[in-house]
């Protein structure tokens, strides 16, 4: 009796971890599928991809509050309470030492890829289990990857764009001054050739 006891409570807590492990997943795939349709257009338009990731928490995993650092600017992003920007220190204390830290309802975590810090993260109430936090913490990386990336072909694409213009401006400079320098240049050509006087040769 004791025994069928035990096993049944082993079984019970397995079914409960099972599907907090299940809803975990459910929640990372959601979340995935909202890193992947941040839009770098309306990052530069002022939304930035760090701030879309911030609200991305907040919804996705019900968070109160969450935060984004960004290191490659140095910005903090954040969504829902007002309060995240507090977090900001803890923040970037733990981007540059690669932990995570969780001394209040606040858990920070660093986010890296490919062992170089990209960031860090600020969520209020965020419970999930150690792997599930990794894989959170790894699909942000990609995030900020991507938008770092989307944003260095953005700035290239405008800096080819603006060469272009610069050509065509010299070329069309350089055609309007040609034509009446031309004309210019028959007109003393016309006075020299003819027995002009001596006046006529100065001004040419």
């Amino acid at each position: 009796s004791i025994a069928i006891s035990q096993l049944s409570v082993r079984a019970r807590r397995e079914a409960v971890t099972a599907q907090s492990r299940r809803a975990e997943m459910e929640r990372l795939y959601s979340f995935s599928r909202g890193i992947l349709l941040t839009d770098a257009a309306r990052a530069e338009a002022g939304d930035s991809v760090a701030g879309q990731i911030a609200r991305q928490l907040v919804q996705v995993f019900d968070c109160p509050g969450a935060a984004v650092l960004d290191a490659g600017s140095g910005q903090v992003y954040s969504a829902g309470v007002d309060n995240m920007d507090s977090e900001a220190d803890r923040m970037r204390q733990t981007a540059v030492h690669g932990t995570s830290d969780r001394s209040n309802e606040t858990l920070v975590f660093a986010v890296s890829l490919g062992g170089r810090p990209i960031g860090s993260v600020a969520a209020q109430r965020l419970d999930l289990s150690d792997p599930a936090l990794e894989s959170l913490a790894n699909l942000i990386a990609i995030g900020l990857e991507r938008a770092h990336h989307l944003y260095s072909a953005s700035r290239a694409e405008a800096a080819r764009q603006s060469e272009e213009l610069k050509s065509t401006l010299l070329d069309a400079i350089a055609h309007e001054f040609k034509t009446p320098l031309t004309s210019i240049k028959a007109a003393a050509s016309g006075l020299l050739s003819v027995a002009a006087s001596g006046q006529e040769r100065e001004l040419a």
